[in-house]
């Protein structure tokens, strides 16, 4: 979306190519510093992902109200340094989910549920894109489902103590 959004813009392509090294360039540099931060134990994991998770997608959802190539720059950043971190935590997580015996199951079966809106969203994005015109509405449907797939993290908890709940009373 992002070299779409700058050639709409107006942007040269030399522009364009350094929005995305930006973007490739916090992404190499800062998976190393979050799994830095998430080893410390400083902050729990969930708490990181969620985070990153809803800045992620914020920062998606305002982005159409500003122009220029430097709020394009600063969306690069965000889009490298949030979102993009999630990727690394996903054994993470499937570890405190699943056994470690059941792990590559575990993430066969996430690797093919993810591709689907993975392999949908781009295309997705380029079709609302088409129909209404603008990159608008992409970013803030982009910036949506990242932002509700953040805030899903605060009534996971919930849902776990019911389950847990749940299979104590079949096993009684």
């Amino acid at each position: 979306m992002i070299p779409g959004h700058a050639s709409v813009q107006g942007m040269s392509s030399a522009r364009v190519a350094v929005l995305f090294s930006v973007n490739g360039g916090v992404m190499i540099f800062a998976r190393p510093v979050v799994g830095l931060l998430a080893d410390s134990k400083i902050i729990q994991k969930r708490n990181i992902i969620r985070t990153f998770l809803i800045l992620g997608g914020v920062s998606s959802i305002i982005l159409p109200w500003f122009t220029g190539y430097y709020p394009l720059l600063v969306y690069s950043v965000t889009q490298g340094l949030f979102p993009s971190s999630f990727f690394m935590f996903i054994p993470l997580l499937l570890l405190e989910i699943v056994p470690l015996e059941n792990l590559s199951q575990a993430q066969g079966l996430l690797n093919l549920c993810l591709s689907l809106p993975v392999g949908i969203s781009q295309p997705f994005t380029g079709w609302i894109r088409d129909v209404t015109g603008d990159w608008t509405i992409s970013f803030r449907v982009s910036g949506g489902v990242a932002l509700l797939a953040g805030l899903l993290f605060f009534v996971e908890p919930a849902f776990r103590t019911k389950c847990k709940r749940k299979c104590n009373t079949y096993r009684q």
